[in-house]
């Protein structure tokens, strides 16, 4: 489409890991190391995908999460805290919140169901915090979650950085037209 879209996958934020009681041979160990080695080069790191996202909301641009799991414990686990998989969510604002790096979603279909730290309800909200960021102010689609509960619950980012003042849009392909061969028309909206 020519858009300019970001995808970043959180799987690549994840260390590789030994499966739970899984006991290594010394040549799995090895090789073991060999890819957290390779892991580590690549710099993946939550609190620099922290600020780089920060920057991509301050810029304007739109960010979009979503869910995905592939096994049916993943899943009931997600939903078991209130979010929805598979689904996609609007990530609104990043904000540092009572000292905790905090991510504010909004769920398009309007509820947010969202049942962990930070959630509409959660113990973790004075008065004044609420009042800091508006929360009751805010429609029911909204909710607050803490950056980590976000790296573990969502799978995938997608930045559009299209502003509304630069928007601009490519399509490639033949239409017929009653113009003749090499012959164009423009279009200006």
């Amino acid at each position: 489409t020519g858009m300019p879209i970001h995808i970043i996958r959180l799987s690549r934020y994840k260390p590789p890991r030994i499966p739970d009681g899984k006991v290594l041979t010394p040549e799995e160990s090895r090789s073991f190391e060999r890819v957290m080695s390779k892991w580590r080069a690549k710099g993946y790191d939550y609190d620099e995908l922290y600020a780089q996202l920060f920057s991509y909301k301050a810029s304007g641009f739109l960010i979009g999460c979503s869910t995905f799991f592939h096994t049916e414990k993943e899943i009931n686990e997600a939903r078991a805290t209130g979010i929805q998989v598979p689904h996609a969510y609007c990530l609104l604002e990043l904000a540092n919140v009572g000292g905790e790096d905090l991510v504010k979603m909004r769920n398009p279909n309007g509820n947010a169901g969202w049942k962990g730290d930070w959630s509409r309800y959660s113990n973790k909200w004075t008065y004044d915090l609420k009042q800091e960021v508006g929360l009751d102010k805010e429609d029911s689609g909204v909710f607050w979650m803490s950056w980590g509960d976000f790296c573990k619950l969502f799978a995938e980012v997608c930045i559009c950085r299209l502003l509304p003042e630069h928007l601009e849009a490519r399509q490639g392909g033949w239409l017929p037209s009653v113009f003749g061969c090499g012959q164009a028309i423009e279009v200006e909206v």
